[in-house]
């Protein structure tokens, strides 16, 4: 996993998502380390285990820039390890935002906004999770 944080990407942390999207300013061996305009924070994660998702948006998805201006994303290009967004704004113009250039306010903490972004865990947090509640439940019955 190390090799998949770059400089520049746009991440959300699962774990706190009121800090919004954060933005990867570096990475060195097995730590990256993540600056939070929105909550202004910097924080540092072990690569391997960091409870992030990148921010990646499809065709017809709706974003924000830094100023607050609404676009459509029509395209999505991969330069290096950073994204590309072409999108048209509100007013009908087209223009390509790097993913740098994306809102600091976007959160996707609901439930359904987890789900419809794709931004589902892994199979084994599900059974943990199961089994937790479900020895809980024996031990509430003795």
């Amino acid at each position: 996993m190390p090799s998949d944080f770059a400089p520049g990407q746009r991440w959300l942390s699962d774990a706190e998502p009121a800090l919004g999207l954060g933005t990867v300013t570096a990475v060195n061996g097995r730590q990256v380390q993540l600056s939070f305009p929105l909550g202004a924070e910097t924080r540092i994660y072990a690569a391997e285990n960091a409870p992030l998702v990148r921010a990646r948006f499809e065709v017809d998805d709706q974003i924000q820039n830094h100023d607050g201006r609404h676009f459509t994303v029509l395209e999505v290009t991969a330069r290096g390890q950073l994204l590309d967004y072409r999108c048209r704004g509100e007013d009908g113009v087209q223009t390509t935002l790097h993913e740098i250039e994306l809102n600091d306010r976007l959160q996707l903490n609901r439930p359904q906004q987890k789900l419809l972004s794709q931004r589902l865990d892994p199979g084994v947090w599900f059974r943990l999770r199961q089994d937790a509640l479900r020895r809980m439940a024996e031990q509430w019955k003795s």
